[in-house]
């Protein structure tokens, strides 16, 4: 259940990743966080081939060969490394892997011999974090990926807007400067206004206090930090003050709390 909570939130941020691309390509891809060689994400009943490329697109990486169409994966993955977070949604379909002079993944192999496409369903049982979805978690998580999948638009002003160049956004967008703009000005106004524009939906706020209260400090803590890095104690920080449920500030004020005696807030 700490995995899935976890996972919950790096669905809300997903958008981030898919946020850089051009605002007319659709972002159909399961959401996926790739972060200092780790894989997260909470999968369920996934394209295996948009996972795959999703990893790709997030290391830089060149894909060669392909997995089965419409093969499709159900899967939790609570920072796993590359390597093995692979091998788990490709089963007995091999792979290799190469990288560049300065360790950089550089190419994912697919091997293309018949015996190797066959539907791995059984493969990653080895696993622990593998297996059906909690119904409730797979709710939650489903409304919060739809919400910023639908990427509403949100009313933006001050350095926001002038970084944006507009006085209305998509979320993606706001989402993405609040995390990646080089302007912490930016990106405090950045975080603002994402948190108010989500939380302001009562049935996703209600699916972030769940996914919160399932978290203890220290899972929580690294759940932001997996998403906002340094920026992680604003980040809790924000939704403490601008989340709009006296449930979700208890919470992310004891992530600030945590974060700081970790040593990873400012």
């Amino acid at each position: 259940m700490r995995r899935q909570a976890a996972s919950l939130l790096l669905i809300l941020m997903g958008g981030a990743a898919t946020a850089v691309q051009p605002a007319t390509e659709p972002s159909p891809s399961p959401v996926v966080v790739v972060r200092d060689g780790k894989v997260t994400g909470s999968l369920q009943q996934a394209p295996l081939d948009a996972v795959v490329d999703s990893i790709a697109d997030q290391t830089g990486a060149e894909v060669r060969g392909a997995v089965q169409p419409g093969r499709e994966v159900t899967l939790r993955l609570d920072a796993v490394p590359l390597e093995d977070a692979l091998e788990r949604l490709l089963g007995a379909h091999s792979f290799t892997l190469t990288y560049d002079s300065d360790g950089r993944l550089k190419r994912i192999a697919l091997a293309t011999t018949a015996g190797n496409t066959h539907p791995a369903a059984a493969a990653p049982a080895r696993s622990p974090v593998s297996g059906p979805m909690d119904p409730a978690a797979a709710e939650a998580t489903k409304r919060i990926s739809q919400y910023v999948q639908g990427n509403q638009t949100v009313e933006v002003g001050g350095r926001l807007g002038k970084a944006l160049g507009t006085d209305t956004a998509t979320f993606q967008d706001v989402l993405r400067v609040a995390l990646k703009d080089p302007d912490p000005r930016v990106r405090a106004e950045g975080r603002r206004s994402m948190v108010r524009a989500i939380t302001g939906d009562p049935t996703v706020r209600e699916a972030l206090v769940a996914s919160v209260n399932g978290m203890s400090d220290d899972v929580l803590a690294q759940a932001l930090r997996n998403v906002a890095g340094a920026d992680a104690a604003r980040l809790a920080a924000a939704f403490a003050r601008y989340g709009r449920s006296p449930e979700l500030s208890q919470r992310m004020q004891k992530a600030v709390a945590e974060l700081h005696r970790q040593g990873s807030g400012s």
